[in-house]
Formats: structure tokens, C-alpha cells, sequence
């Protein structure tokens, strides 16, 4: 998978084309004027949720996919839209708070919904070693937290897997970016003001 050319087209075509506009009939009430005309209103939702969809559609057939963190469901609804029908899907937090899925993401075989710490061994033995594709991580936004988490599932990464980061520029987690050593991407001029962070992984 080429990440740039990815970015790159990402960057110019910032609007998400759903793959399953059906969707929208099993969210809430409340939340659907976040999906006006199957897309989200420009302002509302960064651009990192489209090149995590984009992202998704260019893993492997059978790719494993995991989300650390995912309040609200936003990501995790981008994740899940682009998910081919052997790709599987581990969403990862200690809140229960996925309130813009539809009934049949909770019903999906495809989909692993997790309630734990994601750093939990329980939840690491879940994964081997060198399974996983795609890693996106929104959880405590401090170095500690992101250099923990890596730490833990660099092993269970795949070579030439990614690993996303959102709000890279808040507190001190910037510092896992300039630390990272190989292809990387900081993306908060159109991607997230708070920063988003694209790396590729290199075993």
C-alpha cells in the first residue's frame, strides 16, 4: 500500500462516499445531523475520518484492523463502513459509548467490540504476533499512554502495517512523533487541527 499517494488523494477528495448509506436508519435521532446526505458536515468531523475509510478499502482482503479508543463511534463508523467481508475488526475502550452505530454493527461476525484497557494482556493475548494491519489509536492523549501502547503492539504489527495517531500535537504526544524513526506523516493542516500522525511500520 502506497500511504502518501493515499494522503495525497485524500487530502483533495475530503468527502466520504459510504459504502452502506443504509445505515444511517439505525442511528439515533440525535446523531444523524452529523450524517447529513451520507456525509459529514464540513466543519463538524476532520478529514482523518475519510483517510481512515479510504485507508480501510486498500488493506488486505483478510486484513485484522484494531481501534484503541473510539467514544462516540465516529472513527469506528468510518472503520466499519470500508470493511471488506473477511477483514476483522477489534474496537477497543474502556467506556462503553458507541452511540452512532446502527443495530447491525453489534450483530456483526466481523466486528470484535472490546470493554477493557487496551494495554490489558487479556486483551493482547487476543491478537499473535505479526497479525495485525491497521492500528489506530485515540486514547489518553499523552506520550506515556501512545509510547505504552506501541510498546505493547509493535510486536503484534505486521511489516509494512500503520499505525494512526489522533491529536498528536496535544500535551507532550509529539514527541512520539519525533521520536519515530522512518515514514511518517503529520497531517494537522487539513487532517486534524489537533493533529493526526500517519507511521508505517518497518520490522
Amino acid at each position: 500500500m502506497n500511504l502518501k499517494e493515499i494522503i495525497d488523494y485524500t487530502e483533495k477528495n475530503q468527502e466520504i462516499i459510504w459504502n452502506n448509506s443504509d445505515f444511517i436508519y439505525g442511528i439515533d435521532e440525535e446523531y444523524k445531523k452529523y450524517l447529513t446526505n451520507f456525509s459529514f458536515p464540513q466543519g463538524k468531523v476532520c478529514g482523518y475520518f475519510t483517510l481512515i475509510h479510504n485507508v480501510i478499502k486498500n488493506l488486505p482482503e483478510d486484513a485484522i484492523i484494531v481501534e484503541l479508543g473510539n467514544r462516540e463511534g465516529m472513527s469506528t463508523l468510518a472503520i466499519y463502513d470500508s470493511l471488506k467481508p473477511k477483514q476483522k475488526f477489534y474496537t477497543i475502550d474502556i467506556v462503553q459509548d458507541l452511540r452512532l452505530l446502527p443495530k447491525k454493527f453489534f450483530e456483526d461476525d466481523r466486528v470484535n467490540i472490546v470493554y477493557d484497557n487496551c494495554t490489558n494482556p487479556n486483551v493482547l493475548s487476543m491478537f499473535l504476533n505479526n497479525s495485525i494491519d491497521f492500528l489506530f489509536s485515540d486514547t489518553i492523549h499523552h506520550y506515556h499512554q501512545i509510547s505504552k501502547e506501541f510498546d505493547v503492539y509493535k510486536n503484534k504489527m505486521k511489516n509494512n502495517s500503520l499505525l494512526f495517531v489522533d491529536d498528536i500535537k496535544i500535551n507532550d504526544k509529539g514527541k512520539f512523533f519525533d521520536e519515530w524513526i522512518g515514514e511518517k506523516y503529520s497531517l494537522d493542516s487539513w487532517a486534524h487541527e489537533s493533529g493526526f500522525g500517519c507511521f508505517k511500520i518497518k520490522n
